[in-house]
């Protein structure tokens, strides 16, 4: 009895997230046509260095990189960009390098 009682609980949960998931889907929408709207604009490269920190093994590092790509108006970004880890553990016998792709669209700005 137990059993199938946690059962039904969790069928409601998932239910209720599904549901939740439509929702915020069809609220979207208003989103989908500034993308548009932003796309018509003639896009303009850009370029940027990063630099932010972290732990790895419980340890500080840094990680700097550079980032470069095309945007559309004020809101839609498209890159690419470059990560390298600075200061790693001893643990780590080895540079750490990444690329990574980025995508941005804002939905608000500050005035």
């Amino acid at each position: 009895m137990w059993f199938y009682f946690n059962r039904f609980f969790l069928k409601l949960t998932l239910y209720l997230i599904f549901v939740l998931f439509f929702v915020a889907a069809a609220n979207s929408q208003p989103a989908l046509d500034s993308i548009k709207q932003e796309l018509k604009l003639k896009p303009h490269p850009f370029a940027t260095l990063n630099s932010r920190n972290s732990f790895v093994d419980n340890s500080i590092v840094n990680v700097f990189g550079v980032i470069a790509g095309i945007k559309y108006g004020n809101k839609l970004r498209f890159g690419i960009g470059y990560n390298q880890l600075y200061n790693p553990p001893k643990k780590l016998n080895q540079n750490v390098e990444y690329i990574n792709e980025l995508g941005n669209h804002i939905l608000l700005e500050r005035d």
